[in-house]
């Protein structure tokens, strides 16, 4: 087995332990990308779901957001977030994280342009700061100029 064999077995285990062993943290995507014309509303369907109890303790997200073109939705400026802070400036005052039923993701972008194209991640973090999720691999969104 070569390096690059192992480095990519390694790699698929991380991604698939964690949700045969936990069995709660994930965060459910389109399997295909999103296509939406430019200048269109579009909207990425997501829901997620965590364990409801931490060592006995109940288990709440706290705050959501999304990322658009990063690895792993930390540091970064948002496309949307549910405290409204740290809000990219392309993404202010056309993007929504539609969070209104529990466990729900729903990413809502206006006006679409052409440099909105791309992997979009959700991430969660909840009321116990070292119990948070981030989806991956994500979700790809094509823009285009017709339907």
């Amino acid at each position: 087995m070569e390096a690059r064999d192992t480095l990519h077995f390694w790699g698929l285990t991380l991604v698939i332990l964690p949700g045969v062993l936990g069995g709660e943290w994930a965060v459910w995507y389109p399997e295909k990308p999103i296509c939406a014309v430019r200048r269109s509303t579009v909207i990425i369907p997501c829901s997620y779901n965590h364990p409801d109890k931490y060592y006995g303790n109940t288990l709440k997200a706290q705050t959501m957001m999304w990322c658009h073109k990063h690895e792993n939705c930390i540091d970064t400026k948002y496309v949307c977030r549910s405290n409204n802070t740290n809000i990219s400036p392309e993404f202010k005052d056309r993007a929504e994280c539609l969070v209104k039923e529990k466990k729900n993701c729903t990413l809502k972008i206006k006006d679409i342009r052409d440099k909105d194209s791309g992997n979009y991640k959700f991430r969660f973090e909840t009321n116990k700061p070292e119990q948070i999720w981030t989806g991956q691999p994500g979700v790809d969104l094509q823009v285009s100029d017709s339907q």
